[in-house]
């Protein structure tokens, strides 16, 4: 039963890292290749060659990774709180 519990735990601790992660790039860097990724792979969001991007274009790109990473810090919060009502 200990070992389940700490597996969970660790796990949940993984996911929070990468969430926060995510979110540190999407947020604070503005960084939309980010969202070329697997993980955030959107569909209608078909990028371009990014060293031939125009200023309008780029900006778009931030705005959605913006948007998107306020998503990720939202769910970044509740895995921290799930992790904190596990542990009471």
């Amino acid at each position: 039963m200990l070992l389940i519990f700490v597996s969970i735990n660790v796990s949940l601790i993984g996911f929070i890292l990468v969430l926060a992660w995510s979110t540190y790039r999407l947020l604070v860097k503005k960084d939309f290749t980010l969202l070329q990724t697997s993980m955030l792979q959107n569909a209608s969001l078909e990028m371009p060659d990014i060293e031939h991007l125009s200023e309008k274009q780029i900006s778009k790109y931030q705005r959605t990774a913006y948007r998107v990473g306020w998503w990720i810090l939202a769910v970044t919060v509740v895995f921290i709180i799930l992790l904190i009502y596990l542990n009471i």
